[in-house]
């Protein structure tokens, strides 16, 4: 085999590897060209291998493949494959953002509890700018305050929001899971591979 024979091979398994890894929606043909750029093949000669690679059907049966063979090894160890390919799918949809993740210093609560504080603290402030009998008596520590009160609801606001999208977003996911425990096999094992292709993605962006 000539050393221009070996590089197509190993071009054609890099582009396999890389459509295994993000998908067929997601592979770029640029990323492949530049892990090969000048090892021997011009950019046109490594872009013509890659169409011909891709217009033949061997990546389709390739990834056909990828499927059978996951949808053997999980019967070859559980009487349900369908419902533990569901577990590996919530394994993969467990990288989405959890509620506790919101707040990276103790969980939603304690974030919550301490916007509130700074509400409260603010509002002092703007009470101490004003004289007993209501006046104004310092207008740029009032205006600063009530700025502050401001920000601080603005955020409690998107806060509070973000955790019910998240939750909603949860309750959808387990209802994808539920499904897949009662579909077929290799249902189930495609939508843990497009899963981990989105995640793959995700991650390495």
């Amino acid at each position: 085999m000539t050393g221009k024979q070996t590089l197509k091979v190993e071009v054609e398994a890099a582009v396999l590897a890389e459509l295994e890894r993000v998908g067929p929606r997601a592979f770029a043909r640029s990323a492949i060209w530049r892990r090969f750029d000048r090892r021997g093949a011009g950019r046109s000669t490594i872009y013509r291998w890659m169409d011909a690679l891709l217009k033949s059907g061997r990546a389709g049966q390739h990834l056909v493949q990828i499927i059978e063979d996951a949808v053997a090894a999980r019967a070859s160890t559980t009487d349900d494959p369908a419902a533990a390919a569901a577990t590996a799918a919530a394994a993969a949809l467990s990288k989405v953002v959890g509620l506790k993740d919101i707040a990276q210093a103790g969980g939603i609560v304690p974030v919550l509890e301490k916007l509130e504080r700074c509400i409260r603290t603010a509002e002092q402030v703007a009470s101490y700018a004003r004289t007993p009998d209501g006046r104004v008596r310092n207008a740029r520590m009032l205006l600063a305050a009530n700025e502050r009160i401001r920000r601080n609801i603005e955020t409690l606001v998107k806060v509070r929001q973000a955790v019910m999208d998240l939750a909603r977003l949860e309750r959808f996911h387990e209802a994808i899971l539920d499904v897949l425990r009662e579909e077929s096999p290799e249902l189930a094992e495609r939508v843990v591979k497009r899963l981990q292709q989105i995640s793959e993605r995700s991650f390495a962006a």
